[in-house]
C-alpha cells in the first residue's frame, strides 16, 4: 500500500466521534491560513492570534493526545513540499492543547549540522516534547520562548521549568 493510501487509513482510528472531524476542521481551517499569518505576522504577534484561554478547569490527557494525534496527522496528509511544516504544526498544536488548559508552551531554537543553520519550533506540555523526542532536540538552542498565554518569555525566566527541559531545548529541522 503506497505510504498516501495508508496515511488515509489511519484517520478513521484518529477520529472517533463528530467532535474529533469538528476539531480536525478546524485545524484544517488553521493549517490552511498559517503559510500566509507566518509570512505576514511577526512570531510574537501570530503566537498570541493562536493562543487560547482554556475552556476547561481540569485536564483530560486523552484529549491532549487526540489533539496531538490530529495535528500530526494533519500535517503528514499534506503535499510532500508542505508536510509536516514545524512552525504551522506547533502554531495549531499550541492553539488546541491550549484550549483544553494543557499549559502548552512553544520553543523556538536553532542549530547548526553539517554547517548548514537549521530551525526548529515545538511544543511542550508538563516540560514534555509534544511531536518530538528528546534527543532530537539536542540539537537545538533555544532561542525563544512562549508561555501558554502567548507572551514571550526571557530564557532566563524558565528558571522554573524542570532543568532537563532547559538543558534538552536544543534542536535542528525545518
Amino acid at each position: 500500500m503506497r505510504r498516501a493510501a495508508r496515511h488515509v487509513a489511519a484517520l478513521p482510528g484518529l477520529v472517533s466521534g463528530p467532535a474529533d472531524v469538528v476539531l480536525l476542521a478546524r485545524m484544517l481551517a488553521w493549517s490552511m491560513a498559517l503559510p500566509l499569518l507566518k509570512r505576514t505576522t511577526p512570531l510574537p504577534w501570530l503566537v498570541r492570534l493562536v493562543q487560547l484561554d482554556p475552556r476547561r478547569s481540569a485536564r483530560d490527557p486523552e484529549r491532549e493526545a487526540k489533539v496531538a494525534a490530529l495535528a500530526e496527522w494533519l500535517f503528514k496528509a499534506r503535499p510532500r513540499s508542505a508536510r509536516d511544516n514545524c512552525l504551522e504544526r506547533s502554531l495549531v498544536t499550541y492553539r488546541f492543547l491550549g484550549r483544553l488548559n494543557a499549559a502548552p508552551e512553544l520553543v523556538v531554537g536553532v542549530g547548526v549540522r553539517e554547517e548548514a543553520t537549521l530551525g526548529h519550533v515545538w511544543v511542550t506540555v508538563d516540560g514534555h516534547p509534544v511531536h518530538d523526542d528528546r534527543e532530537s532536540l539536542d540539537l537545538y538552542e533555544t532561542i525563544a520562548f512562549f508561555a501558554s498565554d502567548g507572551r514571550r518569555s526571557e530564557l532566563r525566566e524558565r528558571a522554573a521549568a524542570p532543568a532537563e527541559l532547559q538543558s534538552e531545548s536544543k534542536r535542528v529541522d525545518g
